[in-house]
């Protein structure tokens, strides 16, 4: 609802805003961004609110050359391992999956592959979750649905849910 929007806002807002000086350097860019998060929100859920914003900008930033920035390919959630509060490591997971997708060339089987390299099995939860739902936003356009269902299944038992799930939400809020 507009408390989401409202956060996930000003999130992106400050990270939209970056200070040139900083490209190149991802975690530079965000840094002042997140300290706005920490203080603006005064909830855990809120500061998560308006890091999904920061993180969200990120990965659009990463698709951009005049930002500078080279995701890991061996490791496209790198940026987000590197974050030690769970209210900014959380949406830094699940923000992460346009950026996934494209460095996996659109390939969701490639790209679940990069979430089992997650160390805490919580974050790799949010992280397949996310990614499922974007691709089942997509998914029936391109009548991969089949293959989809198939990459979760191949999953982990810890994973394989959530990742239906992600899916099925996907495909109600965007399909």
């Amino acid at each position: 609802g507009p408390l989401r929007a409202c956060y996930h806002g000003v999130g992106h807002g400050i990270t939209d805003g970056s200070d040139s000086r900083s490209w190149g350097n991802a975690q530079a860019m965000i840094e002042p961004a997140l300290a706005l998060c920490e203080n603006f929100g005064n909830t855990e859920f809120k500061k998560d609110l308006c890091a999904s914003g920061v993180f969200n900008s990120l990965a659009i930033m990463y698709g951009d050359t005049r930002y500078r920035l080279e995701p890991k390919k061996d490791d496209p959630y790198q940026i987000c391992s590197l974050q030690e509060k769970p209210y900014f490591k959380k949406p830094c997971y699940e923000e992460m999956n346009t950026l996934v997708m494209n460095i996996m060339g659109g390939d969701f089987h490639r790209a679940a592959m990069a979430v089992l390299k997650i160390e805490e099995q919580n974050y790799r939860v949010y992280a397949i979750r996310s990614l499922s739902t974007y691709n089942g936003a997509i998914a029936f356009r391109k009548d991969a649905h089949k293959n989809f269902i198939h990459s979760c299944r191949a999953l982990g038992s810890d994973l394989r849910n959530p990742c239906i799930e992600g899916f099925v939400g996907g495909l109600f809020e965007f399909g």
